[in-house]
C-alpha cells in the first residue's frame, strides 16, 4: 500500500534529465494520456504525457515528458524523472525519499498531492504524514506553462 501510495501522488501530474523520447526497456508501467488545462479567460492549453516507471525491490524510477500545446500549436515541455526509494527506520516507521525534478509532491505549502512541485529530494515519513524537503521550490507546473505559453 505504501508503494502505490507515493506511485499514485507521483503520477497523478505527474523528478536528472533524460532525453525526449527516451525508451527504458525494463519499464513496467507505460504512461500516455492528455487533457485540458484551464488558463483562466476562456483560455485552455492541451497537456499530452508520455512515459514510463519501472518498478524495483526497493522502489521505482520514472520518466515523463509534459508537454503543453496551446492553440496556435506552439509547446512547453517539461521532464518530470526521478526515482523513489522506500525504506524502514528504527522506529518501524515505513519512509519513501523521493529525488529529482518531482511534480505534485511538494511546494510552498508542503502538501503532497497539491499540484506543485520542487526540483531536489522529499522524504516522508509514510506512516505519521511527516515530511521534509531540500531544493528549490518550483511552483504549480500548469501555471508555468500557461504563463509560458502566453495564455
Amino acid at each position: 500500500m505504501r508503494r502505490l501510495t507515493v506511485l499514485v501522488t507521483v503520477l497523478m501530474v505527474g523528478l536528472l534529465s533524460i532525453p525526449a523520447g527516451a525508451a527504458n526497456p525494463r519499464a513496467e508501467l507505460p504512461i500516455s494520456d492528455t487533457r485540458s488545462i484551464d488558463c483562466g479567460e476562456g483560455e485552455q492549453i492541451d497537456l499530452n504525457r508520455e512515459g514510463w516507471v519501472d518498478e524495483h525491490p526497493d522502489g521505482f524510477t520514472f520518466h515523463i515528458t509534459m508537454t503543453y500545446t496551446n492553440s496556435v500549436g506552439d509547446t512547453w515541455v517539461y521532464q518530470d524523472t526521478g526515482s523513489v526509494r522506500y525504506s524502514t527506520g528504527k522506529s518501524g516507521d515505513d519512509y519513501a525519499a523521493i529525488a529529482g525534478h518531482t511534480n505534485d509532491v511538494g511546494g510552498d505549502a508542503g502538501d503532497p498531492g497539491t499540484g506543485d512541485g520542487n526540483y531536489g529530494r522529499w522524504v516522508i515519513n509514510q506512516s505519521t504524514g511527516e515530511f521534509y524537503a531540500v531544493g528549490s521550490y518550483r511552483g504549480v507546473l500548469d501555471d508555468a506553462a500557461c504563463e509560458g505559453l502566453g495564455s
